[in-house]
Formats: structure tokens, C-alpha cells, sequence
């Protein structure tokens, strides 16, 4: 898995991108996301894209990783949510 990072402040924030877009029982909108490096696990995060708090087990996974150059990502400055390009969703719901 290669891991993308964006740089805002000063800080390095991983870059998860989006696998699926879900519609909730109760219809709110909301995005799952990419197997996450830091935990393996998959995200259910609300509608949109940006800075994320992290929504991994603290259990699991590690707490750093390190980008291809060298970069050090913290799983506690969280991530960015992104879109890949030219992909568009349409939510199931659950």
C-alpha cells in the first residue's frame, strides 16, 4: 500500500481516501473509507472531505508510520479524507 501524505501548518497528515459512500437508516450521508495504515480497519466518517480526527482502535495498529520518503505520519494529527479523482459515488443505504 503506498502511503500519500499533504503537509498543512508544518505538520504531515496521512492522505485516506474514500472507498464508498453509504446512506445510514437514519439517511445521513456518510463516507467508508480505505483500509486505514495506521489500524488495517476501515472508517465511517460523515459526509465530506478534510481533516479527520482518527477513528481507530487505540489497541491496534501502530501509532506511527513512515511515508516512502522518510516521513514520519502521526496517527494522532489524524488524516486528510480525500476523493480519487474522476470517482463518483452513489450511496446504498444500510
Amino acid at each position: 500500500m503506498k502511503i500519500e501524505y499533504e503537509v498543512h501548518g508544518g505538520t504531515p497528515y496521512l492522505v485516506l481516501y474514500i472507498k464508498k459512500e453509504i446512506l445510514l437508516f437514519n439517511s445521513k450521508r456518510c463516507v467508508v473509507t480505505e483500509d486505514c495504515p495506521f489500524c488495517g480497519g476501515n472508517h465511517v466518517h460523515g459526509y465530506g472531505v478534510g481533516h479527520r480526527l482518527p477513528h481507530c482502535d487505540l489497541c491496534a495498529g501502530c501509532g506511527c508510520i513512515s511515508a516512502e520518503d522518510g516521513t514520519m505520519l502521526s496517527r494522532h494529527d489524524g488524516y486528510i479524507l480525500k476523493f480519487k479523482e474522476n470517482e463518483k459515488f452513489t450511496a446504498n443505504k444500510i
